[in-house]
């Protein structure tokens, strides 16, 4: 499981457009596990080339 920012350096997007893309689509909830938030491990696939391109 992984941190906030160590997702957004995977996959090199802002907090805001991770948090969009959470409430839309391709990215899982935060978990939360006691008082720390933690991320479920992308998917070791990326995003298609559109998706990133897109922003």
């Amino acid at each position: 499981m992984l941190r906030r920012s160590e997702v957004q350096n995977r996959v090199s997007l802002s907090k805001a457009t991770l948090y969009s893309r959470i409430s839309v689509g391709p990215f899982p909830k935060p978990v939360t596990l006691g008082s720390s938030v933690r991320r479920m491990e992308p998917a070791p696939h990326p995003l298609p080339r559109k998706a990133r391109l897109s922003e």
